[in-house]
């Protein structure tokens, strides 16, 4: 009866055990769709409150309440890329130092006596292997903020007129790879200058590779340094706080969730990261919106209307009452046309535009203050017969 029993007994209980007989077993692949969709939800949401915050900031109401817009994603990359790659980056070079202490000192106790007889010789052996460990994150993280300034913040243009130093920076990448993998031995194994130069001086020629690109980032970029002190001086220096206060709780909530061994926490644990984190990131898109996203390129996406061409649009005649009085330029008549203005956003069926002059114009938009917004004006589009770039 006993066997008999075992026999109907059905398969034992386990991950992988309850799915029908000749379903495949589900992989990492078959996770990524639900993971994409949380991932895109969260930068497509991103973009949204940015683009909306700064609508409001300058004065564009209902300009980003309109359906789905490309835009947004754009706009959620730009604001998440270099702080989850960095965060990543150090988040993974904490884990590799704490993970490999406990090794290193066992190799170096069972190697005490033969190679390394006093303590001054192990920890200066423990500090060079630090060292070499920290220069590949290094290295990644000075070609992530490359990456991230030329994308982001740099103006139309750059690309083309600094186009031989930008080559040089990823020809110097492309040689610090090939000489650390040569020197990891993944290539050329036996080699005379392996063994007397990149051996013995692995770790001065990593960091020496790591200073020439930090340098040439600088030199490539160097047009940059007053708009990004601007925009630090006028609070963009926040943003990056918070997103650092982000990754601090984070660790800190793994850190005490590792050391209670996970035992009945997980969940209080999980609701305490969740809330607070999500607090900080709610808090941290508000301010890149109005402290980091207007010294961006309109032309990147982002909000900064410096190097936007002036337009110049013409009008219906029969709808010239329909038209603000302040744009019109009257020294053209009797053509109906505008004075030179900035297309600030535009949707179906309004052009959201402002003038400049010398108090009021891009410039100074991008500083914090009412008084330093521009006067948007909205015009239907169907009272428009042309717009004219004149810049």
């Amino acid at each position: 009866m006993s066997d008999s029993a075992s026999q109907i007994k059905g398969p034992a209980e386990g991950p992988g055990h309850n799915r029908p007989p000749g379903e495949p077993k589900k992989t990492w692949v078959d996770k990524l769709p639900p993971w994409f969709a949380v991932l895109f939800g969260v930068v497509y949401g991103t973009g949204f409150l940015i683009a909306f915050s700064f609508a409001d900031y300058i004065g564009v109401r209902g300009a980003v309440v309109e359906g789905l817009r490309a835009k947004y994603v754009h706009v959620g990359i730009l604001c998440l890329q270099f702080p989850l790659s960095v965060g990543v980056i150090l988040f993974g070079t904490i884990l590799m130092l704490t993970k490999s202490r406990p090794v290193a000192e066992g190799t170096e106790k069972k190697n005490d006596e033969s190679k390394e007889p006093s303590e001054a010789p192990r920890l200066r052996w423990e500090r060079r292997k630090r060292l070499e460990a920290l220069a590949m994150p290094a290295f990644s993280i000075v070609l992530l903020l490359f990456f991230y300034l030329l994308t982001t913040f740099a103006r139309p243009g750059h690309f083309s007129s600094h186009e031989r130093s930008i080559a040089l920076f990823f020809l110097s990448v492309v040689l610090g790879a090939l000489l650390m993998a040569w020197q990891r031995g993944l290539f050329l194994r036996q080699n005379r200058f392996k063994t007397k130069v990149l051996d013995r001086w692995s770790v001065e020629i990593r960091w020496i590779f790591v200073a020439v690109l930090f340098v040439q980032t600088a030199i490539v970029f160097r047009s940059l340094t007053a708009l990004l002190w601007e925009m630090f001086k006028f609070g963009g220096y926040m943003y990056f706080l918070l997103i650092f206060l982000i990754g601090e709780f984070a660790w800190r909530l793994k850190g005490r969730f590792d050391s209670d061994n996970g035992a009945g926490l997980v969940r209080p644990y999980m609701a305490m990261g969740v809330s607070l984190c999500g607090a900080l990131f709610y808090l941290s898109t508000l301010v890149f919106a109005v402290r980091v996203y207007s010294y961006i390129p309109v032309a990147k996406g982002g909000g900064d209307y410096v190097d936007e061409t002036l337009c110049i649009m013409r009008f219906d005649e029969a709808s010239e009452k329909s038209i603000p009085a302040d744009i019109i330029d009257s020294t053209k008549k009797p053509i109906l046309q505008s004075n030179p203005v900035v297309v600030i956003d535009e949707t179906d069926n309004t052009l959201f535009v402002a003038m400049t002059d010398k108090t009021n114009n891009p410039n100074e938009w991008r500083k914090p203050g009412v008084a330093n917004k521009p006067k948007i004006i909205r015009i239907r589009r169907d009272v428009v017969t042309s717009i004219e770039r004149v810049k």
